[in-house]
């Protein structure tokens, strides 16, 4: 009889951990499963043309872009912060962009990388509502 208390407070307290540690799995899933979500609505774009460079966002904002870089790792600061309100997003000029001092990734100035580079995504500040 002993025994067969034994064993069912066990099969309990294997169940309750159990359960405890499958709760919080999901739990910690769901919210990384969420935070991707909540990532991909403030992703930033750019699409490189002669003209300029076009810049998008998946959501209205309120974003502020304070830096462009490229694929090779070139960055520049933008001289003022841009920011956007909706989704369709600001137009920066060739000519502009060949006013912004511009970086390599070791930090040394460098010249303009040009309508070839590829912007990959503008950096930002989200701002808190």
């Amino acid at each position: 009889m002993e025994q067969e208390n034994l064993i069912r407070r066990l099969v309990f307290w294997n169940r309750f951990w159990l359960m405890l540690l499958v709760v919080i799995g999901l739990g910690c899933g769901a919210n990384h499963f969420l935070d991707g979500i909540r990532a991909s609505n403030f992703r930033l774009t750019g699409r490189m043309s002669s003209d300029g460079l076009k810049l998008f966002t998946a959501s209205d904002g309120p974003l502020v872009f304070t830096h462009l870089l490229t694929n090779s790792g070139d960055w520049a600061a933008l001289h003022q912060s841009i920011p956007v309100t909706d989704s369709g997003g600001p137009f920066i000029t060739t000519d502009e962009m060949k006013k912004l001092q511009w970086h390599d990734r070791n930090n040394q100035p460098i010249e303009f990388p040009g309508a070839k580079a590829k912007i990959t995504e503008p950096f930002a500040n989200v701002l808190e509502q």
